[in-house]
């Protein structure tokens, strides 16, 4: 008798079930989505449930109906002949997979269906079968879509996953089917037609791959120690076919047993996992086959009897919850180990790694995959990425700046896109623009671009017509960061093309607010100081450590005005930086420049630039503190003071919360009670669209000298420019 059968199976590994079921005998078959249907005699789909590595269930079909509500799908159940399926004194269970177009409820669909099943029977037999989900007599499957009832007899049962070798997987363990499809697509079939055939897991964990593996090898039926089929108390069950297929199947798993020259091996960090893995193994009878033992990933290498052999890795790397945590450095650290020991140990190998961490922690290994294939495991989407260790496939070990310049080269040789060319007419434009005014004014350092085009969302300065700075403006979460990422190296390539300046001179920056003491820590551990010039000073600026090189281009006509008002004068300079405001005022012939601010380092920064202007430094003071709180305590009074506070600061090292919009009016008026009686102080702020609370400082005259300080390179920042002198009435 020929019935119809569904085979179940985790989505993407519907065509290696299929082919798995072609071998099994089975010719009319037709594969959709998690699943293969297919026809056959009743010893096929025996044979299915006992040789299946990859189906999850296997389902006999009994009927299927239409049915729009509760009622009709009662009829529909109890007009089906339950007695040729169980007795009065058989259990049974339902189980509903889908979704009804009306009843939303699981639940419901399987009261109805119970109801009409135990109903026929009280109607013919004056008793029912019971319900219980422990292993019953019989499983009864409604597959819904829509309004569409399948009925179907579960012949597997629990899932075929449950081989009945495993008591507990560790963390996260493989599924058995996923593990089987796993080695299908890693070429193991393959393998095995080698003499001698090696396979390798170096993450072992409960050792789900090694045992599926040797399943595989020696001929092993993987539902051959399975105690309990969904057939099993079926009234229509063949025990004699049934028996007939174990016996074969135990046959064969002696005479694979006999094959020698497989050798399967597999080790892990973690003791836990190796006792786990050994549990499982010899519950799977596998103990003589298959050897494991515990070994970092450090450190592993060819064993001595393999020298002169390849074989296959295969394994899953821990991530996630396997690794106790999320860090995407552990996980670059822990592909980056293992790669180094494939690349030096175990070059002609195949490997397959099959994975969910991010794809950038698989560049990691410094190897290019030959191929991937798209799997879940469970819910999660992964992949099984497959490798060839040989040299053609080995990555060059790049720093950053040189991958950076790499692929500059690449956009340059492959042609500039449309709207790359219209970046770079705009900067030539921009450039010419500024000629006269820059010979004329003897400006060396000078900004050539600031977010012309909404699609170049950069500022870029230009240093002494040698180094170029690239401030990126972090971009909106919407943007996708590889678009974002196109656009920015397409900037590059064209500053590299169009201003002929080496790649190692162009440096990027991402322009964010900063939070705590990121605003003065470094970018990079390497120091690179170049000096460039404005106008008679000498400034040390760094375009590799820190968010900003030392020097505010924009404040150049401010340092000026600074400079110009000095001259015998105490100087004052409050959230000093690196304190060229200072330099250019002690050149000025300032009587004397006391520099306040929170960073020893950038006081420090400012030392070196009055040592390289020779400047004296006894002349000066700089003091580490926090200008608010200091101001508070001192008494001495000045003739010029600059204030150039940040837009807002919430550092460790500060009592409170900075904030510019609502701390710049007390500020502003301690700064005032140090300012002598004809002394001028200059109030500077680069927050967009500040407001200055005038009508709280009434009590002194207040001059706008924005525009008047607003150098032509920055005329398309001049919301962002605000400058004010403040005196005393």
């Amino acid at each position: 008798m020929i019935f119809s059968f569904f085979a179940s199976c985790a989505k993407n590994i519907e065509n290696l079930l299929q082919e798995e079921l072609v071998a099994l005998g089975i010719q009319n078959q037709k594969a959709t989505v998690a699943g293969v249907y297919f026809q056959g005699s009743l010893e096929l789909a025996y044979r299915v449930c006992l040789w299946t590595r990859l189906a999850n269930h296997i389902f006999l079909k009994l009927s299927e109906f239409d049915a729009m509500d509760g009622d009709q799908l009662y009829e529909a159940v109890k007009a089906i002949d339950w007695s040729e399926h169980l007795t009065p004194e058989n259990t049974f269970c339902l189980e509903v997979t889908g979704q009804h177009s009306s009843i939303k409820h699981p639940i419901y669909i399987i009261q109805r269906a119970k109801d009409a099943i135990v109903d026929q029977f009280r109607d013919r037999f004056g008793t029912r079968p019971s319900v219980t989900t422990d292993r019953p007599a019989v499983c009864i499957n409604f597959y819904v879509e829509n309004n569409h009832f399948i009925v179907n007899i579960n012949l597997s049962g629990e899932s075929l996953h449950r081989r009945g070798y495993r008591l507990e997987g560790g963390k996260a363990p493989l599924k058995e089917t996923l593990a089987a499809a796993l080695l299908y697509r890693a070429g193991w079939r393959q393998q095995l037609q080698q003499s001698p055939v090696i396979l390798y897991d170096p993450f072992c964990g409960s050792g789900t791959l090694l045992i599926e593996a040797a399943l595989i090898a020696f001929d092993i039926a993987p539902g051959l120690k399975r105690e309990y089929f969904g057939f099993i108390g079926w009234k229509q069950h063949n025990t004699l076919i049934w028996e007939q297929l174990k016996s074969e199947a135990a046959e064969r798993k002696l005479q694979g047993l006999t094959r020698q020259e497989v050798i399967i091996y597999g080790s892990d960090s973690h003791p836990l996992a190796i006792t786990t893995c050994l549990e499982n193994i010899r519950r799977a009878g596998l103990e003589k086959k298959i050897v494991v033992q515990q070994q970092d990933c450090k450190t592993i290498s060819i064993l001595p009897s393999w020298q002169k052999h390849t074989g296959l890795i295969i394994t899953n790397p821990p991530y996630g919850e396997r690794l106790h945590t999320n860090d995407d450095e552990v996980l670059h650290q822990l592909f980056k180990d293992f790669g180094e020991r494939l690349k030096e140990g175990f070059l002609g190998w195949q490997t397959a790694i099959f994975s969910g961490a991010p794809q950038d922690c698989l560049k990691s290994l410094g190897i290019r995959a030959k191929h991937y294939y798209h799997f879940f495991n469970g819910p999660l989407a992964c992949r099984l990425y497959l490798f060839t260790i040989q040299p053609e496939y080995i990555m060059l070990f790049e720093e950053p700046a040189q991958k950076l310049a790499r692929k500059i080269e690449n956009i340059v040789k492959e042609g500039l896109s449309v709207k790359a060319m219209m970046l770079a007419n705009r900067i030539r434009k921009n450039i010419k623009n500024l000629q006269s005014w820059l010979k004329r004014s003897a400006i060396e350092c000078y900004r050539i671009y600031d977010a012309d085009l909404p699609e170049y969302a950069v500022a870029i300065d230009f240093y002494q017509q040698t180094w170029l700075q690239v401030q990126e403006y972090q971009a909106p979460k919407e943007i996708d960061p590889k678009k974002a990422e196109k656009h920015l190296l397409e900037v590059l390539a064209v500053l590299h093309q169009e201003l002929r300046i080496p790649t190692s001179h162009i440096y990027v920056k991402v322009r964010k607010r900063q939070k705590g003491d990121a605003q003065y820590q470094k970018l990079d551990s390497r120091e690179e100081f170049v000096i460039i010039q404005e106008w008679q000073a000498k400034f040390w600026v760094n375009f590799v450590n820190y968010l900003d090189t030392g020097i505010f281009l924009d404040h150049r006509l401010v340092r000026q005005k600074i400079a110009q008002a000095s001259k015998d004068k105490m100087v004052l300079n409050l959230f000093a930086y690196t304190c060229t405001a200072s330099v250019e005022a002690a050149l000025y012939h300032a009587a004397k420049t006391i520099n306040v601010d929170l960073s020893n380092t950038y006081l420090e920064w400012g030392k070196r630039n009055f040592k390289l202007n020779n400047l004296l430094l006894a002349k000066h003071e700089f003091i580490q503190a926090d200008c608010l709180q200091w101001l508070q305590t001192d008494k001495n009074y000045y003739e010029v003071i600059f204030l150039n506070p940040p837009s807002f600061s919430n550092s460790k090292r500060m009592q409170t919360v900075w904030d510019i919009d609502k701390d710049h009016v007390k500020l502003l008026q301690l700064a005032m009670n140090r300012l002598k009686k004809d002394g001028v102080l200059f109030f500077s702020c680069n927050l967009h669209n500040f407001k200055l609370k005038i009508e709280q400082l009434s009590a002194y005259n207040i001059t706008d000298i924005s525009q008047a300080t607003l150098a032509k390179d920055f005329i398309r920042s001049a919301k962002s420019h605000h400058v004010w002198e403040f005196r005393h009435k």
